[in-house]
């Protein structure tokens, strides 16, 4: 299970508003100088935002409550979102590849079924 900490933003009649408390590995993140990601959280500005949730607990606004997300979730996810649309460009390709031997076909083909995959 991974665990985050979240603050409760709003409260409705049976579900609430989180926002993930946002914590850095070091304390370097709003100085000057300090590694990489430093750099790129002031270029894209690591905003939070809010997501719903189930009020199960009964928690109230500004109450801090625990977020758990399995590991199975996270990992289907990331098979659906990198492992699908590679196999399918691969795919697409070989079969262009196969039947039409044209390389703009091929590349065409492969974009198709890497789009399509989504």
């Amino acid at each position: 299970m991974i665990e985050e900490f979240a603050v409760v933003t709003k409260r409705f009649d049976d579900h609430v508003m989180l926002e993930i408390e946002r914590r850095t590995a070091c304390g370097l993140c709003g100085q000057t100088r300090g590694c990489g990601n430093a750099t790129w959280g002031k270029l894209l500005r690591h905003d939070s935002h809010e997501f719903p949730a189930d009020n199960a607990i009964n928690a109230n606004v500004g109450d801090s409550v625990v977020v758990g997300i399995d590991e199975r979730i996270v990992l289907s996810s990331a098979f659906y979102l990198y492992v699908v649309p590679l196999f399918t460009l691969l795919v697409g390709a070989v079969l262009a590849d196969t039947f039409l031997n044209n390389e703009f076909y091929v590349m065409l083909a492969a974009v198709t079924c890497c789009a399509s995959s989504g």
